[in-house]
């Protein structure tokens, strides 16, 4: 799978593909799944979740509350 063939195939729309090329990771639930499925990968093969102080404070202590 190329670009030009992700482009003309949509399977992955144009800003998909502009969010791939600089790097954005905000990606919905539809293409993390499209991209598993060619890649034949599992999400956890792809993401790795790393908790910031963010999410510590603005999270995980609204629950502790």
């Amino acid at each position: 799978m190329n670009t030009t063939k992700a482009r003309k195939t949509g399977i992955f729309g144009q800003d998909t593909m502009r969010k791939f090329k600089n790097g954005d990771t905000r990606i919905s639930i539809e293409v993390l799944n499209r991209l598993c499925c060619l890649l034949e990968m599992q999400p956890r093969d792809i993401l790795k979740y790393v908790e910031t102080e963010t999410d510590r404070n603005d999270i995980i202590s609204k629950i502790c509350e």
